[in-house]
């Protein structure tokens, strides 16, 4: 057991539940919201489930001597091959959706969602140049970093627990503030 390890895999497992982003995204566009909270519950369990069947598998198949991506351990043929070929598919897929929270976000504050019937073709062009700058930016970060797993275990945890645990908190606690009693009410 190599405990001087064990920060960067908290880190990395909190990243890989680090979805929160979308969730407002997959909740507008739900025929039946009634059905989100179970939709949502299912979706982490589902994703635990696979994470603890490929994290026991890959230890039981190769033991300490795991490499730190599974896809490393893998022979070389044509099923390696394919689930690389699939890792790098689901990446493809997930990213525009994972993108939709921020660019939704910055269009808001430079106030280009206000004139999108207005001004239609101005909108398009601004959406354009601010969409493709953030998927550039991201791309140049991605290429210039060299360990991504030291990336990944900062983001996973500092800001997934930021919005999993302390952000909630604290919009509820503003959504509820004239509901508290006054001696709760002392701090703002």
């Amino acid at each position: 057991l190599d405990l001087k390890g064990l920060p960067m895999t908290f880190g990395l497992i909190l990243f890989s539940y680090a979805g929160h982003a979308v969730f407002p995204q997959i909740y507008r566009s739900m025929e039946n919201k009634k059905d989100y909270s179970r939709s949502v519950d299912s979706a982490f369990y589902i994703s635990f489930g696979f994470y603890a069947l490929m994290a026991t598998g890959g230890y039981l198949f190769w033991g300490a001597s795991v490499l730190d991506q599974i896809t490393l351990n893998l022979p070389q043929g044509p099923l390696s091959h394919a689930l690389i070929l699939l890792m790098v598919l689901n990446n493809m897929l997930s990213y525009p959706l994972t993108m939709t929270a921020p660019i939704e976000a910055t269009e808001e504050v430079l106030g280009l969602t206000s004139i999108r019937v207005e001004k239609p073709f101005t909108f398009f062009l601004g959406s354009l140049i601010l969409r493709s700058s953030l998927v550039l930016g991201t791309l140049a970060v991605a290429l210039r970093v060299s360990n991504f797993a030291s990336i990944a275990t900062f983001i996973g945890a500092v800001f997934t627990m930021s919005v999993s645990l302390i952000f909630p908190a604290v919009i509820i606690l503003k959504m509820m503030y004239f509901n508290l009693p006054s001696n709760l009410r002392q701090i703002e």
